[in-house]
């Protein structure tokens, strides 16, 4: 019989954040039972008995190294292009993209892996993240979740005060941001800084299986974000605030507009992929 998977979440005690990729780790788990493959969702787990998927390797010390089984998929939900980032400080996130197979939603991450054991990882459909359990009162105001940048900050005060309603969330997750996410218009995706531009679907995607449009800047020709371009409402990254503006004018024809883009995203599927994905890795420890 095939060995199972086991899909696992690093949260560091006390460490909160780790909770934005849960439902990017869940979707994996989700995907591969989708796939045919048996898979378990686990935290801070490294199975001996499955191939282990792992989420969030970033917060790993050079003590886990030799504790990761060998047959290791490593899940990269970080920007490669931030080659700065604290998250590579100590060289042992370096190493792990180096020694490891490699599983990311970016094109454009894969691109700066030098191995050839890597394949992309769409983010698109999945059912089974549907929520039906939480109360849903579309309202007017925009969300964002996620973390403060100079840059983010900046564009959502000139939202502010260009007097659309925005919702700030930093550090909640579950069941506190998707209450506020089913009581808004939209979910705002929003570059991180100045310089990059890259598209990051797995701040959209929940969302969309939830039928919560999503505004996002524009994302130039990131192949990425192909998937993505009926479903999200895409805006002119230097006329953003006056973009949405526009759109809050246009009042209950643009909210109109934005949930049936929203729901475009359900024809989207990434059986394919995945299967594909699987199998790479599976004639690379053949």
């Amino acid at each position: 019989m095939p060995r199972p998977f086991n899909v696992t979440l690093i949260q560091p005690s006390g460490y909160v954040h780790s909770l934005a990729l849960q439902e990017a780790a869940e979707y994996i788990h989700y995907m591969l039972r989708i796939c045919g493959h048996q898979s378990q969702f686990s935290t801070n787990y490294f199975s001996r008995d499955a191939r282990n998927v792992i989420f969030c390797a970033h917060l790993l010390g050079e003590s886990h190294l030799a504790k990761i089984p060998r047959d290791s998929i490593i899940f990269n939900s970080e920007q490669l292009e931030d080659a700065t980032g604290w998250h590579f400080s100590s060289g042992v996130y370096a190493e792990i993209l180096k020694r490891f197979h490699v599983w990311d939603y970016s094109w454009a991450n894969l691109d700066k892996i030098a191995h050839p054991r890597k394949s992309f990882i769409p983010f698109l459909y999945c059912r089974d993240l549907l929520r039906e359990d939480l109360p849903r009162r579309p309202g007017r105001s925009l969300l964002f979740y996620g973390a403060i940048t100079e840059r983010r900050k900046r564009i959502l005060k000139a939202l502010g005060n260009a007097g659309i309603p925005v919702k700030v969330l930093f550090d909640q997750y579950g069941d506190q941001r998707d209450a506020e996410m089913f009581a808004s218009l939209a979910v705002v995706n929003l570059h991180k800084t100045d310089d990059t531009t890259l598209f990051e679907p797995i701040r959209c995607f929940y969302p969309l299986i939830n039928r919560i449009p999503v505004i996002s800047e524009a994302v130039g020709a990131d192949q990425t974000a192909e998937p993505y371009r009926d479903s999200v409402c895409f805006l002119d990254g230097g006329n953003f605030v006056e973009s949405v503006v526009d759109l809050y004018r246009r009042g209950n024809e643009s909210a109109r507009e934005l949930h049936e883009r929203a729901l475009r995203f359900e024809t989207t599927s990434a059986v394919a992929a995945i299967s594909a994905a699987v199998e790479g890795f599976l004639e690379t420890i053949s």
